[in-house]
């Protein structure tokens, strides 16, 4: 796991936690970056029985490149003042074909007036993903994009 500068919790704690899980049945949800967050997450851990990304893409750079003080704002999500470390953390989370392993059942979520991530970003997520059962909903906003999202993916 990247640094991304100063780090306050250490990684053998961290790898110390996801062992004690296990026993448990994970499944793993995230909204716009957090939704690339959890693709990631999906794709390099098989312990994951379902992902859902609402809102997130194959490649969150396009959030930068498009507004370049959202870096200041993951820059404060990893404990700096300003975007220092944020390309570089954005694109540690990108997903290309030959890094999206995700083969959990996985459910995109995406909205067409999404002001970050593009459809056809989302929809990349989705296709790359080399998972037997999956399902892709889009509409006007993501977590509203349509009424048939199912209420239950069953795993």
């Amino acid at each position: 796991m990247p640094s991304f500068g100063r780090s306050t919790v250490k990684r053998s704690r961290i790898e110390s936690n996801f062992r004690t899980l296990d026993t448990f049945v994970l499944r793993i949800w995230g909204n716009s970056l957090g939704g690339c967050f959890a693709a990631r997450a999906a794709s390099r851990d098989k312990r994951f029985a379902a992902c859902c990304v609402n809102g997130g893409a194959a490649d969150p750079t396009e959030a930068i490149r498009q507004f370049p003080r959202m870096g200041d704002r993951i820059g404060a999500m990893l404990g700096h003042r300003d975007g220092t470390h944020s390309l570089e953390f954005v694109e540690w989370l990108k997903l290309d074909a030959d890094e999206n392993r995700i083969a959990c059942p996985l459910l995109v979520v995406h909205g067409e007036a999404d002001p970050l991530f593009s459809m056809e970003n989302a929809k990349r997520l989705y296709d790359q993903a080399p998972s037997k059962e999956k399902r892709w909903s889009s509409g006007t906003t993501a977590i509203t994009a349509s009424t048939t999202i199912p209420t239950r993916i069953t795993v």
